[in-house]
C-alpha cells in the first residue's frame, strides 16, 4: 500500500503487476561411478602449452643423440678393428724379437768359427799323447786326485809370431822373438796322474841351466804362496803332456 503522502500530492497511479514465467529443467539424475564431466575448453584441465612440448622434445632428441654417440664410440673400441690392430702389434713384437733372436745366433756361430781350434778343444779320452801349451790358474785336490785348472794358448815364434803380433796390434816383430796367443778364456780341469812330474825353472823367467823337479804337493803349496820366491810360478807358461786327457807331466816353457 502506497502512502498518499509520500508523492508530494500526486495521485498514485495504478499499475498492472509485471510478472514472468521461467522455465525450470526438471533435476538430472547422478552421473554412474568411474565417469567425469569433460571441462569445458580454456578450462583447469586444459592440456600443456605448446612451448613446453617443444622444449621436452628437443632434450628428448639431445639426449638420445648423446646416447647413440657414446655406444658407437664404445662399440668402436671395443670391435673388431681395436682387436685386429692389437693382434698386429703382438705379432709384430714376436717377429722383431724372432729377428733379434736369429741375429744373435748367426753372430755366435761366426764368433765360433772363427775361433782357434784349441779354443774350444776339450779333452779326449784317447790313448795318444800329446803336448799343450798352457797358462796354470789353479792346483787343486779334490776326493783325492789332483787337478789343474788350465788356459790353453799358443806360443809362437819366428815369422808366425810375428803375423799374429800384427794382426792383434802389438810391437811386432815381438820382443825377443816370441808371442803368446790367448784368444779365448776358456778354462779346462784336468786331472793330474799321481805319478806326474813337475819340472821347473830357477825363476820367474825360467833358467834351463838349472830346472828343478818338484811333487804335485810341492808345487801346489808355491803355487798358493805369499812368498814371492815361491809363488812366481804361477806367472809361469808351461806344456802339459796329456795322455788319455790326462796329465801325466808338466814342464815350465823357458822365456828368454
Amino acid at each position: 500500500m502506497v502512502d498518499p503522502g509520500a508523492s508530494g500530492g500526486r495521485q498514485p497511479v495504478h499499475t498492472e503487476a509485471w510478472s514472468s514465467v521461467a522455465t525450470v529443467d526438471p533435476p538430472h539424475p547422478p552421473a554412474p561411478p568411474g565417469t567425469s564431466t569433460q571441462s569445458p575448453a580454456g578450462g583447469p584441465g586444459r592440456g600443456a602449452p605448446w612451448w613446453v612440448v617443444v622444449v621436452v622434445a628437443l632434450l628428448a632428441a639431445l639426449l638420445a643423440g648423446g646416447g647413440v654417440f657414446a655406444w658407437s664410440r664404445l662399440a668402436a673400441s671395443r670391435g673388431p678393428g681395436t682387436q685386429q690392430e692389437t693382434t698386429s702389434t703382438a705379432l709384430a713384437d714376436l717377429a722383431a724379437k724372432y729377428e733379434a733372436t736369429r741375429a744373435e745366433l748367426d753372430a755366435l756361430k761366426k764368433t765360433t768359427a772363427t775361433k782357434p781350434a784349441d779354443a774350444t778343444a776339450k779333452p779326449t779320452d784317447t790313448s795318444s799323447t800329446s803336448k799343450q801349451y798352457t797358462l796354470i790358474k789353479k792346483v787343486y785336490l779334490k776326493s783325492g786326485t789332483w787337478y789343474v785348472s788350465a788356459d790353453y794358448v799358443q806360443f809362437l815364434t819366428g815369422a808366425e809370431a810375428t803375423a799374429q803380433a800384427t794382426a792383434h796390434g802389438d810391437e811386432s816383430p815381438p820382443p825377443n822373438g816370441y808371442y803368446i796367443l790367448n784368444d779365448t778364456a776358456l778354462l779346462r780341469e784336468l786331472p793330474v796322474a799321481a805319478t806326474a812330474n813337475v819340472r821347473i825353472m830357477g825363476g820367474t823367467g825360467g833358467d834351463p841351466s838349472s830346472p828343478r823337479n818338484q811333487t804335485l804337493s810341492s808345487f801346489h803349496d808355491w803355487f798358493v804362496s805369499s812368498s814371492t820366491d815361491k809363488n812366481w810360478v804361477k806367472d809361469g807358461v808351461y806344456v802339459l803332456t796329456l795322455a788319455g786327457g790326462t796329465v801325466t807331466a808338466i814342464d815350465q816353457q823357458f822365456i828368454p
